[in-house]
């Protein structure tokens, strides 16, 4: 062992290394940073991809709530078959049903050069079933309301009281106890864009549980605590307290917070989620309101679909977001969607609809007609829905100065970031999704029928210059360069009763039109319920007038009746068999009937001539935080079931 040692002893004397040398060490040393760097880079590629999912995940996810809501709503609408209403229909003569035409549908397009000045409004029924099987119904503030007559004095009488009567919208809901909540299967809900943000308004439109004797959505008093028994006439809580001025026109609602158990309030947009009209005293909008036929407790015809009908004849605009009274002479029933009528002033901006945040303000108050029924205004804004007021947005956030910091912030937010949210419309004569208002034609030369020539009101000789105008003469700033493009930009599925001047009568000077109708042919050219405009008019068909031999009728020739009721041209007559015609036949008014006729004869079928909207396209592009890019959604959305 000895001998051994010496000889390893000798050898490292031999070669003097005695550890790694210095090109060894970078060699080494490099290797290891190299391998830290590929494990760095493979660290940092599995976490972007990580980021990038959670990313996609995360768009997704928003996507998918948008169309999962939007599509629920629009499968719940209740008008199923969108074919605007014409003055010439009645509740005896329909050229459409009126049962899949209950409510309304509202498109608002407004700049064309504006992406965000877009509104979509409608009514909805959770117990249609056709498309979608949910009939949750839509949930809301709800108040509990307590009488001053004879009146309470402690919180345990207020909540007996509340808790005895089902009439309370806070009972709407199926819910006994006081949950400050109320549920309808009737809604207005509302889809535009401000400051960045998507909102989704929805306005419940009252459906109260059935009690015995009172089926109306104005909250009684059924109850006589007292005497343990019912009132023999029920007392209306927000009527009955507007007769005594001891309140200033307040309501009483539930207040556990309070030793008498109520405190009054007037703030109507913060204690309830209710649709409300607005009159001497106000009241909620019943879903009755979604029939076109509707009568209200007072006996006079009402409906949602109504918006434009003078607050003074009885029949008038109840739709949300409308301004209620006449307060713009001539055209009542204005939608509010800007601060200012007039778009050259410094202060326009797009208003869309209030939002939950600004009407449970204490200032915007029921019943939002200037009356101080409810409540003396403390603001400017006397009537929110009028344009005769001038809410601001100082720093251009999206939010009204007047109405800031309302209790109820937020609810009605469905996307953030939004920086596009744009609504087309199906063409069938261009077979393309078009705006409103366009000026496109098919390859024939046809205009489409959505054509801004084709505009039903703008081809009156006296025309009707619908919302948002707030004016129907020729100088308002809306019917004047650089804005006359916005006119003709709106479709609306209308009233066959609208009125001018409330009279009701059938006169085509003041019975309006719906901005569009579309049709397959069009009546000859100067018809005063179709336009002047020859461009608007083509192509047309003629009436029917007496032929005889050898000038008869041939085959595939189409024709309008000559004293049809109504003759609003629903539907056109195709020869099936030549012959003469010598009186006019009895028109039948069943689509695909064939009509009988003596020999000799022409012999007709009968056809559809209206053009329902078939279907809407919805893009909304908004920008991702997470992965800080822009995102486009486009949603078609089928009308026809």
């Amino acid at each position: 062992m000895r001998f051994a040692a010496r000889h390893t002893s000798k050898i490292c004397q031999s070669t003097g290394r005695l550890g790694f040398t210095l090109v060894e060490m970078l060699i080494s040393v490099t290797l290891v940073l190299l391998m830290m760097v590929m494990f760095a880079e493979i660290f940092g590629l599995a976490s972007d991809s990580m980021t990038l999912q959670r990313s996609l995940a995360d768009n997704d996810q928003k996507v998918r709530a948008f169309t999962t809501v939007m599509r629920a709503d629009l499968h719940k609408r209740t008008f199923q078959r969108v074919v605007p209403f014409h003055p010439l229909e009645s509740v005896d003569v329909q050229s459409e049903l009126f049962e899949p035409r209950r409510g309304y549908l509202y498109i608002s397009l407004n700049d064309p050069a504006n992406a965000v000045d877009n509104l979509l409004q409608f009514t909805a029924l959770t117990t249609i079933r056709l498309e979608n099987s949910d009939e949750t119904p839509y949930y809301g503030n709800a108040a509990g309301l307590v009488s001053l007559n004879p009146g309470v004095s402690s919180v345990a009488d207020a909540e007996t009281e509340i808790r005895r009567n089902s009439q309370q919208p806070e009972h709407d809901d199926g819910e006994l106890r006081l949950n400050f909540a109320g549920a309808s299967k009737a809604a207005e809900i509302a889809y535009y864009v401000r400051g960045g943000r998507l909102y989704r308004r929805t306005i419940l439109v009252r459906d109260p549980i059935a009690v015995a004797g009172s089926s109306t959505p104005q909250p009684r008093l059924t109850w006589d605590v007292p005497n343990n028994q019912p009132f023999a006439t029920p007392i209306e809580y927000l009527r009955h307290s507007n007769t005594d001025t001891t309140f200033n026109g307040q309501y009483a609602k539930y207040d556990p917070g309070q030793t008498s158990g109520y405190s009054l309030s007037d703030d109507y947009w913060a204690d309830f989620s209710f649709s409300a009209y607005a009159d001497t005293v106000g009241g909620f909008d019943g879903a009755q309101l979604l029939n076109e036929t509707a009568l209200a407790n007072d006996g006079i015809a009402r409906s949602l679909g109504f918006t434009s009908a003078p607050i003074g004849s009885g029949a008038r605009c109840f739709r949300f977001g409308f301004d209620q009274a006449a307060s713009v002479p001539g055209n009542p029933g204005t939608s509010r969607e800007f601060s200012r009528a007039d778009p050259s002033d410094p202060n326009f901006f797009f208003i869309g609809r209030y939002t939950a945040e600004e009407m449970s303000h204490g200032d915007f108050n029921f019943p939002q007609n200037g009356s101080t029924a409810f409540g003396s205004p403390t603001t400017s804004l006397d009537n929110p829905m009028s344009y005769s007021t001038s809410p601001t947005d100082a720093n251009q956030d999206g939010i009204i100065d007047q109405l800031r910091g309302g209790p109820r912030r937020g609810e009605d937010l469905l996307l953030s970031n939004v920086h596009a949210f744009e609504i087309d419309v199906w063409d069938d004569r261009l077979g393309d999704f078009v705006q409103v208002g366009h000026s496109q034609s098919n390859a024939a030369g046809e205009l489409g029928d959505y054509h801004r020539a084709r505009n039903l009101q703008l081809n009156q000789s006296t025309p009707q210059i619908i919302v948002p105008s707030p004016d129907t003469t020729p100088s308002s700033p809306w019917n004047t360069a650089p804005y006359d493009q916005w006119t003709g930009r709106i479709f609306d599925t209308w009233h066959y009763q609208n009125d001018a001047d409330g009279d009701l009568t059938g006169t085509t000077t003041d019975r309006q039109l719906p901005p569009y109708r579309a049709l397959t042919f069009y009546p000859p050219v100067g018809n005063a319920y179709y336009g002047t405009s020859t461009t608007a008019a083509t192509p047309t068909k003629p009436i029917w007038q007496a032929r005889t031999s050898p000038s008869k009728y041939i085959v595939g020739d189409i024709v309008f009746p000559l004293t049809e009721e109504p003759q609003d041209f629903s539907r056109y007559y195709i020869c099936i068999t030549e012959g003469a015609s010598p009186t006019e036949p009895l028109w039948s008014t069943t689509s695909g009937a064939v009509m009988d006729a003596p020999a000799g004869e022409a012999r007709w079928v009968v056809r559809s001539n209206v053009r329902p909207l078939r279907a809407i396209q919805i893009r909304v592009r908004f920008l991702h935080e997470s992965s800080g890019k822009m995102r486009q959604l486009s949603l078609v959305h089928s009308l026809l079931n």
